[in-house]
């Protein structure tokens, strides 16, 4: 299709009403003026940015809108903004360890990590309340420290067994071992090293990864994720002939579920096994109560 104009000679002109595309050119109009957008800036960086660069008359429209806001002076963010994140620009640095890990898709013993940043050292910041504060100059990912950093803060930061679960976790996701072990130099190198040894990538739970290492502390031998016929894959097998299952809620709930696993304990105890089933609450707030009993199950088999 043409669209008919008029040169200012008087003159008749056509120029065509699509793109290449297809597209009409109030349509690509559009899409052009979408990606020159401050919010394509913004979003590329990660959800928030500083204001130096970005056109003062449209920032302030989109505030206008709802589609922006100003968490700080001279800051601006996607809405709704990332606190952990705006905070982290305001000190000039980037969320590390477990608010890190959270944000990487890392599992967590506790769902709340709280507000760790991490600055340059030579950075001139003080440490606001409330906020752990990490001086180590490092490679970033956006305003995240890199999925590798990420898991040696944990392990290094974190009390052993909630960096034994982002550890299993992360080689889980496919994190390499050695990625980690590059990052862990210098003080509390040593017992960051110790616990990431113990880490177990074939872990897919919370509860597993705690259970597993509260096992293998009380000297018993743990074998994860294993396979028995007519069966499938058991959590944890513990001294050859104790099936030790954790229960999430979002797989073991429906009626479905109980039936499958009922079925599988069956088949288990025919074959010989013990089989011990434990919710996710059981083992993160009780774990004491149930090592006991597996220790107890185990003495006798």
């Amino acid at each position: 299709m043409w669209v008919e104009g008029l040169s200012t000679a008087g003159a008749a002109w056509f120029l065509p009403s699509t793109d290449p595309a297809g597209r009409s050119l109030a349509a690509a109009h559009s899409i052009h003026c979408r990606a020159m957008s401050p919010l394509v800036d913004i979003a590329a960086a990660g959800g928030v940015r500083h204001t130096r660069g970005l056109p003062a008359a449209e920032v302030r429209r989109l505030v206008a809108t709802g589609e922006l806001c100003r968490p700080r002076r001279g800051l601006v963010a996607l809405e709704p903004a990332d606190e952990a994140v705006v905070l982290a620009a305001t000190l000039g640095g980037v969320v590390s360890c477990a608010p890190a890990a959270a944000r990487q898709g890392r599992r967590l013993l506790h769902s709340a990590p709280g507000w760790h940043v991490t600055v340059p050292r030579d950075a001139r910041v003080d440490t606001p309340a409330g906020v752990v504060l990490h001086r180590r100059n490092v490679a970033t990912d956006g305003w995240l420290t890199t999925p590798s950093r990420t898991v040696a803060d944990c392990l290094r930061c974190l009390p052993p067994e909630e960096g034994l679960v982002v550890a299993d976790s992360a080689l889980e996701a496919g994190i390499a071992r050695s990625d980690v072990l590059r990052h862990l130099r210098g003080r509390g190198a040593a017992q960051a090293r110790a616990t990431l040894a113990w880490a177990d990538g074939r872990s897919q739970a919370v509860g597993e990864s705690v259970l597993r290492r509260r096992l293998q502390l009380a000297g018993l031998d743990v074998q994860v994720q294993v396979p028995i016929e007519g069966v499938g894959w058991v959590d944890l097998l513990v001294a050859g002939r104790v099936v030790a299952e954790v229960d999430g809620f979002a797989y073991h709930s429906s009626k479905r579920d109980l039936a499958r696993d009922r079925r599988r304990d069956t088949h288990l105890v025919e074959l010989g096994y013990v089989v011990l089933r434990f919710t996710h609450r059981d083992v993160v707030r009780g774990p004491d109560g149930v090592i006991r009993l597996i220790l107890a199950v185990a003495a006798t088999v």
